[in-house]
């Protein structure tokens, strides 16, 4: 029986996966798209009415600045964002789009470069983001500096065969002319397109970062094809290497002040809501239908102050993540999980009836009653007691409804603990 208790405990999804952690980021991604659109239209329309070498400048010179961006965000990011995916695509972008600024035939310095230089630069960025895509997102500090260094000195050396490469890279031009270079005409959009599926597969819940990496993969493929449709090349060119960092950086402004909102809200140790998030329900009803039926249960483990003197904090915090697991396992996606206190849970039932949270809850007491919880060598046993209540009329409030289902806690733990108790609201 032991046994099929630890099984359930460690093979089901945990409850990181049952939570609110973020989005793919689909509106970033739409805002990518809006870029290169807007790229390709006004590489249509300034030639018309002025002079397409004034603003090719000048999209050098605005990619500088954003260039510059890129790399201060990737370099500053970590101590904020800890992500190893944001540090080096801000440090490879950033470099590219600089190399770009002052070194292309397009750059302010017009220095005279191979025919390859600049798609060497896209490949070379695609390449990169893919790679940072690939990655794991948390690493530790040194090992993030050393990847990123490394990668760094690998663009450094490619962007300059690149720049003094004899030969000439493939374009869509030379794909229509039949060109035997058709597997490098088609190259930036593997890359691009593989970027954005691993982004959808791999960072489907990463505050955004997925719609931000996509994004921008898909900025430098369009940037490649969408060029030689246009009369003015460089200009397009000068336009997407100028845009795409600013995308960047609003995207991971975008995916921080995500993360922050979510720690706002979360315990770090449990993976649940915190008791921040739990007021703000009571408060504002944030993003939670709480018309009737909504039942509201308070969970608090009996004697757990003897767990912590009789076996020491860690093996109480083990008692909490395991009952955690427990009360996600048999509640989800019935119920919201708040940690209240410190050995106290707030569960937000919406749409569910009296009957079915009694239901759910006697069988999260039982399951957790028969549970051994490991804790290092030793194994624990716990119960808890649950209070219960509902709300009957839209007119109750929420903090009514918790008050009375503390009570019908209280009158469990007074009653023996490890069980359930039930209160109606008048």
């Amino acid at each position: 029986m032991q046994k099929k208790i630890d099984k359930e405990l460690y093979d089901k999804p945990s409850m990181e996966e049952h939570i609110y952690e973020g989005k793919w980021g689909v509106v970033v991604f739409a805002l990518g798209l809006v870029l290169l659109w807007c790229g390709y239209w006004l590489s249509g329309f300034l030639p018309q009415r002025f002079s397409p070498t004034t603003f090719t400048k000048l999209f050098s010179y605005i990619g500088i600045l954003t260039g510059s961006g890129a790399l201060s965000v990737g370099y500053f990011s970590y101590p904020r964002i800890h992500n190893l995916k944001v540090f080096l695509a801000g440090h490879l972008t950033g470099l590219s789009v600089l190399a770009f600024s002052f070194f292309s035939t397009a750059g302010i310095f017009s220095l005279p470069s191979s025919s390859s230089f600049i798609p060497g630069i896209y490949l070379t960025m695609l390449i990169g983001i893919l790679i940072c895509t690939l990655l794991p997102t948390f690493l530790k500090y040194r090992w993030t500096k050393r990847i990123t260094i490394t990668a760094l000195i690998i663009e450094i050396i490619f962007l300059y065969l690149f720049w003094k490469a004899p030969f000439k890279m493939a374009s869509l031009e030379s794909f229509r002319k039949n060109n035997f270079n058709l597997w490098l005409t088609l190259t930036p959009g593997i890359l691009a397109l593989s970027t954005l599926a691993v982004s959808i597969f791999i960072l489907k819940r990463q505050f955004f970062l997925g719609g931000v990496l996509g994004g921008i993969a898909l900025f430098f493929g369009g940037g490649w094809y969408f060029g030689n449709l246009r009369a003015e090349v460089l200009l397009f060119d000068s336009y997407i290497f100028a845009v795409a960092p600013f995308f960047l950086v609003i995207g991971v402004f975008i995916h921080w002040l995500a993360r922050m909102e979510h720690r706002a809200s979360y315990d770090p140790l449990l993976r649940v809501y915190n008791r921040s998030h739990f007021e703000r329900i009571l408060d504002e009803q944030t993003k939670v239908n709480t018309t009737p039926p909504f039942g509201i249960a308070i969970i608090d483990i009996d004697r757990f102050k003897n767990v912590n003197d009789k076996y020491g904090h860690r093996a109480g915090d083990e008692v909490l993540i395991q009952l955690v697991r427990i009360l996600t396992n048999e509640i989800v996606p019935d119920g919201i999980v708040c940690r209240y206190g410190g050995e106290e849970f707030a569960i937000f039932f919406p749409h569910q009836s009296t009957t079915k949270v009694k239901m759910i809850m006697e069988l999260t007491r039982r399951t957790i009653q028969k549970a051994s919880i490991k804790a290092g060598k030793k194994r624990i046993k716990i119960t808890i007691s649950v209070g219960i209540s509902h709300r009957q009329n839209p007119n109750q409030t929420l903090h009514k409804v918790f008050r009375i289902a503390d009570k019908a806690l209280y009158r469990a733990k007074k009653e023996g603990r490890n069980q359930v108790r039930f209160s109606k609201t008048e």
